[in-house]
């Protein structure tokens, strides 16, 4: 049973969304570092993070061809759902009060489930011309 758990898309793609969001957080701190601007250190960390991401999901956890269609979908579905989840996160700030990364943290294991199955549902989905793995 836990063997099977380890080895499950959804374990694989937690630990491919841990290492997205570790090589985001130190790109963007490295970049700022150097004297970018936050906004413009975001979006490069991102776009790295989310690429970097699409390969590794696409190739060892999903088992899928790398397509320049799958990889626009994979990075606008990303762009929608983090600014869904960014704004959620203010909004709730503003009508429930609290610290921002308390709301951060709580969007955390939702945002990872509704992103899991947007990519093992739609986006990384096989399809049915595509021999199987």
């Amino acid at each position: 049973m836990i063997a099977g758990l380890a080895g499950s898309k959804l374990v694989k793609f937690f630990f491919v969304a841990l290492a997205g969001v570790t090589l985001d957080v130190l790109l963007f701190t490295a970049l700022v570092a150097l004297g970018a601007r936050p906004a413009v250190a975001s979006i490069i960390s991102s776009a790295v993070a989310v690429s970097a991401a699409y390969v590794v999901s696409s190739r060892n956890v999903f088992k899928v061809p790398m397509t320049p269609l799958r990889l626009v979908a994979y990075v606008a579905w990303y762009a929608v759902s983090i600014t869904g989840f960014s704004l959620a996160i203010d909004a709730a700030v503003m009508h429930f009060g609290g610290h921002p990364t308390l709301w951060k943290v709580i969007s955390l294991p939702i945002s990872f489930l509704i992103n899991f199955a947007a990519v093992n549902y739609v986006i990384l989905r096989p399809s049915p011309v595509e021999p199987a793995p």
